[in-house]
């Protein structure tokens, strides 16, 4: 497991009267919640628990993406709020911002390794939801959503003895689906690299995932691979 990163940057809070506290100094993005309670979910939330900030890691799960991509991916996030966001998340040490080499050059955003081990969090945070009974099976989903969706509806029991890599592209994004070893695996697919792995006919998918709410259908995708 990764160590957690130190933080760097101190800063300084007022105007926290109503509850007590005056002038608290904190090393996160909040830090509110970690001066009052020593849980180790009370300092996560200070890191994670804005506005935002859980679904821009939910959007840098299976790979870096620009900034542009990434407002694409939160269509309700403006500009001003995405940048607060990611500058939170660098200076926390879950996200890193760096640049891709050549020929396709630019400067995108990717987790750390110890942000990757928040991973399963949405799996687990996902399948938990996905039974609320206030749950809109009908609403838009994005499609990094969709694809992380497989991973936390997959049956390791219903795909014992199946091993295949699939391609998909989703609205014109592509991803490599690998089962095998009762595991799931998605990954952002690189289209400057080597050519997408093929895929049976009629692969065995639908048995291996589990049905989370009802199956109302949700807004159309293109989906091919």
């Amino acid at each position: 497991m990764a160590a957690p990163p130190q933080a760097s940057a101190v800063e300084r809070f007022d105007g926290f009267d109503d509850i007590g506290i005056v002038g608290l100094e904190t090393a996160g993005p909040a830090g509110v919640l970690s001066q009052i309670d020593g849980c180790a979910v009370a300092h996560s939330l200070d890191l994670l628990g804005e506005r935002w900030a859980l679904l821009v890691v939910r959007e840098l799960v299976l790979g870096p993406k620009r900034f542009t991509d990434l407002r694409a991916g939160l269509p309700g996030a403006d500009a001003d709020m995405l940048s607060q966001r990611l500058r939170e998340l660098q200076s926390a040490g879950v996200v890193r911002r760096h640049r891709t080499p050549p020929p396709a050059s630019a400067w995108v955003y990717e987790l750390t390794p110890w942000g990757l081990e928040l991973e399963p969090v949405f799996s687990h945070l996902g399948r938990w939801g996905s039974r609320s009974p206030g749950m809109r099976h009908d609403a838009p989903i994005g499609v990094d959503s969709l694809m992380l969706s497989l991973r936390a509806l997959f049956s390791p029991a219903a795909a014992d003895g199946l091993t295949a890599t699939v391609a998909l592209t989703v609205d014109g994004q592509d991803f490599q689906v690998h089962v095998g070893g009762g595991r799931l695996e998605v990954t952002r697919a690189d289209r400057s690299g080597p050519a997408r792995a093929s895929t049976p006919a009629r692969p065995p998918w639908r048995p291996c995932f589990t049905t989370a709410g009802p199956s109302t259908s949700r807004s159309t995708r293109a989906i091919s691979g």
